[in-house]
């Protein structure tokens, strides 16, 4: 009997044995799964919030919405183009404004800074410029107002009487052939189409220039709308100068 139960005693043995490990590993696999349960309860996730978590608007979201749309950026408008009444020589009414291809160019006869203008665009640096434009050059219909203003001084100051003033100015019209401008000749060598109109409130001076992108001065005119070189405007600009032709011209 005895040697019939050892066998079975080496078996209980062994099994007692093993009983630790196997404790040991549980053990460590409870531990395990444990933390793991544990890591997911703590963690937190990102949350994008709205203005409805916020009622009262006094914080702001911690992560910004995405817009849904792509953001545009903003342009300045053009400028609203004026239509101009004008009229021909003979009487006839037209409307000019200026358009992509077409600028409207105001002007005096009687004024030097407009004749330093008409010669710089007469000038054959120029031309390449505007070859593809059309020009319109607009002159005031009554520049014999100035004459007029004249010839009343006069009359304050005893050189003549009010009661020649109309007759003086009708013959000086007479003799200058316009009823419009006071040197028609000015217009003989435009590279353009010419018409009388009243001055718009916008024209402050002469020349202006009228595009699509509104009124500007004659420098930047030919800067901005005729795309010429800023160094090539600039020494236009102090060639024709007015008051370095007058000393020329002494």
């Amino acid at each position: 009997m005895k040697v019939r139960g050892i066998p079975w005693l080496s078996v209980a043995l062994i099994l007692l044995a093993s009983l630790p490990f196997r404790a040991a590993q549980s053990l460590g696999d409870l531990a395990r799964a444990q933390k793991a349960k544990q890591n997911q309860t703590t963690k937190k996730t990102t949350k994008i919030y709205s203005n409805d978590d916020f009622p009262n608007g006094n914080a702001e979201p911690a992560v910004a919405a995405q817009p849904t749309h792509p953001v545009v950026a903003a342009t300045r408008p053009l400028p609203s183009v004026p239509t101009i009444t004008a009229e021909t020589s003979d009487g006839q009414s037209v409307q000019l404004e200026p358009d992509n291809g077409t600028d409207l160019v105001f002007m005096a006869t009687w004024c030097p800074h407009s004749t330093a203008l008409k010669n710089m665009i007469n000038d054959p640096r120029t031309r390449p410029y505007w070859a593809n434009k059309k020009l319109v050059f607009l002159f005031s219909k009554n520049e014999w107002g100035r004459v007029e203003s004249y010839l009343k001084d006069m009359a304050k100051s005893g050189k003549i009487s009010e009661n020649e003033i109309p007759a003086k100015l009708e013959q000086l019209k007479s003799k200058a052939g316009s009823p419009y401008v006071t040197d028609p000749a000015f217009l003989n060598d435009l590279p353009g189409e010419y018409y009388f109109c009243s001055r718009p409130k916008e024209v402050s001076g002469y020349p202006t220039a009228l595009s699509v992108l509104g009124y500007t001065n004659k420098l930047n005119w030919l800067i901005r709308d005729l795309k010429m070189p800023r160094a090539l405007a600039q020494e236009l600009e102090d060639q024709y100068d007015p008051s370095t032709q007058n000393v020329a011209d002494k």
